[in-house]
């Protein structure tokens, strides 16, 4: 391997970029919001750790609550079933957070209110399974952070101002490498 300055300083910078640069550009992205939705949780997309097994009722009803993280009911929230990124029902929680979605098909949905997003595998109420939960629990994401400079406003830098950074940074490293290879085929006489 042959030795350049200029190759060890640009990979140590870019190295170094990792320390500097805003958490969300190493989190999966956002997830858009569907047609027809009013509803945004601004949380970046999670890797799906649980999806919850519910029963509809025989009506073909599915029963849910949403509560905040200190098991408080939120009344009057929007609640949304989004079915392969499209809105298929919506509703509003009553004062005690409960609410209903009716006319529900059996299959796979993802459950959407403000501040709480959650995969659920709906089945009708003669197929479900054992381990299937009669109702949904929400449950809103109001975690404090604090301390966590990345997470307030998104960093020293949003992505968007970042891309020109890393396309300088590529070339640069293309640029290095190249007069790296012309360095050491000058110093071995060729």
């Amino acid at each position: 391997m042959f030795e350049s300055k200029p190759l060890r300083l640009v990979a140590s910078g870019l190295c170094s970029v990792g320390l500097f640069a805003p958490t969300h550009m190493t989190e999966a992205a956002t997830p858009e919001t569907p047609a027809g939705s009013s509803i945004r949780t601004n949380q970046p997309t999670k890797q799906i750790s649980e999806i919850r097994d519910v029963q509809l009722l025989a009506d073909g009803t599915l029963r849910g609550q949403f509560v905040t993280n200190a098991n408080e009911p939120l009344a009057q929230a929007p609640v949304e079933l989004h079915l392969q990124n499209r809105l298929v029902a919506k509703t509003t929680t009553d004062a005690e957070g409960n609410f209903k979605l009716e006319n529900v098909e059996a299959g796979l949905y993802r459950l959407a209110a403000p501040e709480a997003d959650k995969v659920v595998r709906v089945w009708k109420a003669n197929a479900a399974p054992p381990a299937a939960h009669n109702s949904v629990l929400l449950v809103a994401d109001r975690e404090a952070i604090r301390g966590n400079f990345g997470e307030i406003g998104g960093g020293i830098l949003r992505w968007s101002e970042w891309k020109s950074g890393v396309v300088a940074a590529a070339i640069i490293t293309g640029a290095a490498v190249a007069q790296g290879y012309r360095q050491r085929d000058k110093d071995s006489g060729s």
